[in-house]
């Protein structure tokens, strides 16, 4: 068990298991599923992140795709399992 939490999920053996988690913009995987993407990674999962859009909003995607590989790598994703289809986050 890699964290102080008891619970029996925490305790299982993923290894094998495929998780794929899709993401319209960037962070959104951090707010809504990163306990979860931590949580199977721990347990051994195979977690991949794909996201729809680049995140060039408000700032250069090439700056949210930064933060985003640097996020998930926290929570233990490996970059080569995180996705990005490039699609504008604009109407424009």
């Amino acid at each position: 068990m890699k964290n102080n939490v008891r619970n029996s999920f925490y305790e299982q053996n993923l290894k094998g298991l495929k998780v794929l988690v899709l993401a319209p913009h960037q962070d959104d995987e951090i707010n809504i599923a990163g306990n979860t993407i931590a949580n199977f990674v721990n347990c051994g999962a195979d977690v991949k992140v794909c996201f729809s859009t680049n995140g060039d909003y408000t700032l250069p995607a090439s700056v949210r795709i930064r933060e985003a590989v640097a996020s998930l790598k926290k929570l233990g994703c490996n970059k080569q399992n995180i996705y990005f289809l490039g699609y504008g986050d604009t109407l424009n």
